[in-house]
């Protein structure tokens, strides 16, 4: 299969995001919508940027150090392993952060907005979000992992409703997954 190499695992990330990434995009100008009105844009991006680089570094090193081994068991990939890994890790990790983050608030943060206050608007999008990950096979524990993926969902909502933007949400989703697409990437053969 394709994801059986790092370079399939990233090649079919990157299809995948693409066809989910450029027809929302086209969709959103073809309506007569402004990017904005899916967070992409210019408002307010630097103080959001500063967070989520720390963050994602913080989450890299959390990673290379091992720590998240008790939830997302990577076959005991070495740190030299993981350095090596480090670029398609930042493709696949990039990729998928915008691509959620885009898919599952972007699309419908605002939207929601029209008929629910901002918390509960973020609200009904975390929880989309977390049941998103119900079927998940890459972690030890699905529970506590699902508690996590709706606190992340509130926070990257809340992130994305006070930047005005899916830039800085996109990077510090992205950090998160580095764990997880350090699993994926444990599977793969070089």
């Amino acid at each position: 299969p394709l994801a059986s190499t790092v370079l399939g695992t990233v090649l079919a990330q990157l299809v995948s995001t693409l066809s989910i990434i450029l027809p929302i995009i086209l969709l959103t100008r073809a309506s007569g919508n402004d990017l904005s009105t899916i967070f992409i844009g210019k408002t307010r991006i630097r103080r959001g940027l500063v967070v989520s680089t720390i963050s994602f570094l913080g989450f890299y090193a959390f990673t290379g150090l091992g720590l998240g081994q008790g939830l997302f068991p990577n076959n005991g990939i070495t740190l030299s392993r993981f350095i090596t890994l480090t670029p398609a890790l930042l493709v696949l990790v990039l990729s998928n952060g915008l691509r959620e983050e885009l898919w599952f608030r972007g699309i419908f943060l605002k939207k929601y907005g029209k008929f629910l206050r901002p918390l509960p608007s973020n609200m009904l999008a975390a929880i989309i979000f977390a049941s998103f990950h119900i079927q998940v096979r890459y972690t030890r524990s699905l529970l506590p992992f699902l508690v996590i993926t709706l606190i992340l969902g509130l926070w990257l909502g809340y992130f994305m409703q006070r930047s005005g933007n899916i830039i800085a949400p996109g990077i510090f989703h992205a950090g998160s997954d580095i764990p997880i697409y350090l699993v994926f990437l444990s599977y793969t053969s070089t």
